[in-house]
């Protein structure tokens, strides 16, 4: 089964930090995500923006949003 893995980029030091893998479902709601894995846990991420969904590697990264 090939399910998602969720990372988070941080820009300013290139550093890509894994956050939740056999990801199922992910909602996005304004600026907070919530992300869903296959044994029902959830976590629900604020002030962050989907930059990236990488079907064939099964890759979504995700960065904090810019507040202006």
């Amino acid at each position: 089964m090939c399910l998602l893995k969720v990372y988070v980029d941080n820009p300013k030091t290139g550093e890509r930090k894994l956050i939740a893998d056999n990801v199922a479902l992910i909602a996005i709601d304004g600026g907070n995500i919530r992300i869903l894995n296959v044994e029902a846990e959830e976590k629900t991420l604020q002030n962050m923006r989907l930059t990236l969904i990488d079907a064939l590697n099964s890759t979504v990264i995700l960065e904090h949003s810019r507040i202006v």
